[in-house]
């Protein structure tokens, strides 16, 4: 399976990490994160001319937000765990207090999100910090 996925205009957020390309001027992947509503807006624009993909979750983008690495796909971040499945975009996010939950979490933004709805703490210098 791929490492990246072509999102669909909805999934295309401010904060969104993204690569994109346009053949005919823009061969080679080009690495953007809309950081303004004009990147955004410039990103709707160009949408149907342009091949976009976004990177699926991996294990950094869960380091980068804060989690330790217990074993093999496991990581903690008390009271909070976290299980990154070998499919593509699963999870299972649980803690002492209620079952485990699997969620479908597709990219790091997806699970900034998904953080900051459940009450986990973010690092600073994430979308919601």
């Amino acid at each position: 399976m791929s490492e990246y996925y072509k999102p669909s205009i909805e999934e295309l957020h401010v904060e969104q990490e993204y690569e994109f390309r346009n053949k005919g001027t823009y061969p080679n992947w080009i690495a953007l994160k809309g950081r303004t509503h004009e990147d955004y807006y410039l990103t709707l624009i160009n949408y149907f001319n342009n091949e976009y993909r976004i990177k699926y979750l991996d294990e950094q983008d869960v380091l980068d937000l804060g989690w330790e690495k217990i074993r093999d796909n496991y990581y903690s971040k008390p009271p909070f765990d976290l299980n990154l499945h070998s499919t593509k975009g699963l999870i299972t996010l649980g803690n002492q207090e209620w079952e485990p939950i699997c969620l479908y979490i597709k990219s790091k933004y997806d699970l900034q999100r998904q953080m900051k709805f459940l009450g986990i703490p973010l690092p600073k210098n994430t979308i919601y910090d």
